[in-house]
């Protein structure tokens, strides 16, 4: 799936890669880093309500300070912002 979009005005979204419970995966561009491939994760929960929403917002972020925490490692991506 190709698109064009740009966001926070730097992050160039080229193609899905995934999609998950927590949201959907592109590969992307970093137009401030000279188009440095970069991996962009979507928040779109699937759950309903306030609570669940909570939690999944929770888990999500979560899973963000877990990657900056794992440091450089040749197979996991580097973490270079949440928005």
């Amino acid at each position: 799936m190709a698109i064009t979009m740009i966001l926070s005005e730097r992050y160039r979204l080229i193609r899905l890669i995934g999609e998950g419970g927590f949201g959907r995966t592109f590969q992307a561009t970093d137009e401030q880093r000279l188009d440095t491939p970069c991996v962009i994760k979507q928040f779109l929960p699937q759950q309903s309500g306030s609570a669940a929403l909570e939690k999944a917002t929770e888990l999500f972020k979560q899973e963000a300070f877990r990657l900056r925490d794992l440091g450089k490692h040749s197979h996991i991506p580097d973490l270079l912002v949440f928005f």
